[in-house]
């Protein structure tokens, strides 16, 4: 966050920023730590002389973290850190983790006597601390639960995470990298090149098993991050969702062969003239594989009670290869250009049999009242 000309502004909005994540189901914050030039710990992206940027008191961090963790849910949270702290600034870190999380810190004693970490249900209203203890104060490094350590494929220690980018993810085997999360945690990061805060699409992290997905959650107004929307809006907000079986267990079989068939209409008062088109993307787990369904071009069908007008896209049909786990993408387009003007995505296990409705975004991120209204049918065959 660039400092703008009023500091407290900024620090300010970073503080709500931080609560608004917790609050909105977020369960994994990462801390950028350097050191402050008053000796006390701050956040801050870069050295603040250099980069400019908003610094923030740590101390001031973790006070939100500890009032809002559980507001919205009970599962755990994992807190990130990013170390860049002198010996004598990260005994002070230390200090603050356990003078203002210390009731609720889960620290692991004996990693030897734990095959498996404990589940999130186990796990409910305390807070995990990920960082490389072999570069940090013993007093910090106590209090790491979850090791950061470089990715080995063979790693089967269950306290290990190892954190890359999106373009190594994207040159990882699919088969090797579900694998190894099956007994390890993998987090996924946006690249670096991504100064303008944009996201990338996190379905092909989580299609090879990777259980932390990191987003910019400061950038809503794409169609990927509406996929994390869709997948954790399935378990109530709580920030946690069971992985498939499939990926958990090589010996349970992705059984499950669903088709569905879906007659579409779109209300709004008022609407872009025509032409408009409904493009449709399934995006399968299991393979990995992204599907895209023949567009649907719109007509005029009827005037709406409220002064507006109905538009028909007609039927879509998938007749087969479809499982609960997988993700339906809508895109209404404008013009000749194809212009985004609408989207929404879900989870198949959320588009339920019968007349249902699907909310939408506008091509900026922001809900509308107005929504597309889909008579559906999934059959298993």
């Amino acid at each position: 966050v660039v400092v703008d000309d009023n500091h407290q502004n900024s620090f300010t909005k970073i503080i709500l920023i931080a609560r608004k994540l917790l609050v909105n189901g977020c369960r994994c914050l990462e801390l950028d730590l350097w050191d402050g030039d008053d000796g006390y710990p701050i956040i801050t992206h870069g050295p603040a002389r250099i980069t400019l940027c908003t610094t923030i008191p740590l101390k001031e961090v973790i006070i939100i973290i500890r009032e809002f963790s559980f507001f919205q849910s009970k599962f755990p949270v994992i807190l990130s850190l990013e170390n860049h702290c002198s010996p004598k600034q990260q005994l002070l870190i230390a200090a603050y983790l356990e003078a203002y999380l210390g009731h609720c810190l889960f620290i692991p004693y004996n990693e030897e006597s734990l095959l498996t970490l404990p589940s999130p249900d186990m796990l409910q209203n305390q807070i995990l601390i990920k960082g490389p203890k072999e570069k940090l104060v013993p007093e910090l490094a106590s209090l790491v639960a979850l090791n950061s350590v470089p990715f080995q494929p063979d790693d089967s220690n269950c306290f290990h995470i190892s954190s890359m980018d999106e373009n190594t993810i994207e040159l990882k085997s699919k088969s090797e990298m579900i694998e190894a999360n099956r007994s390890r945690f993998t987090r996924i990061y946006p690249k670096g090149a991504r100064i303008d805060s944009s996201n990338y699409n996190p379905f092909f992290s989580w299609a090879k098993g990777c259980q932390m997905v990191a987003l910019n959650w400061q950038t809503q107004d794409g169609c990927e991050f509406s996929l994390q929307d869709a997948l954790f809006r399935s378990n109530e907000g709580c920030g946690y969702v069971l992985k498939p079986s499939y990926l958990m267990d090589e010996t349970i079989p992705n059984t499950q062969n669903l088709k569905l068939n879906f007659f579409f209409a779109l209300a709004q008062s008022p609407l872009p003239v025509p032409p408009l088109t409904l493009f449709i993307r399934i995006f399968h787990l299991n393979s990995g594989v992204v599907e895209k369904l023949t567009p649907l071009r719109a007509k005029k069908s009827s005037e709406t009670s409220l002064g507006g007008v109905l538009m028909s896209f007609g039927k879509s049909r998938l007749l087969g290869g479809i499982t609960q786990d997988d993700f339906v993408q809508f895109k209404v387009k404008w013009g000749r250009d194809k212009k985004l003007i609408f989207y929404a995505t879900g989870q198949v296990r959320s588009l339920v049999t019968g007349y249902f409705v699907v909310l939408l975004r506008t091509d900026k991120g922001l809900n509308i009242d107005h929504s597309l209204k889909i008579t559906g049918e999934a059959v298993e065959l």
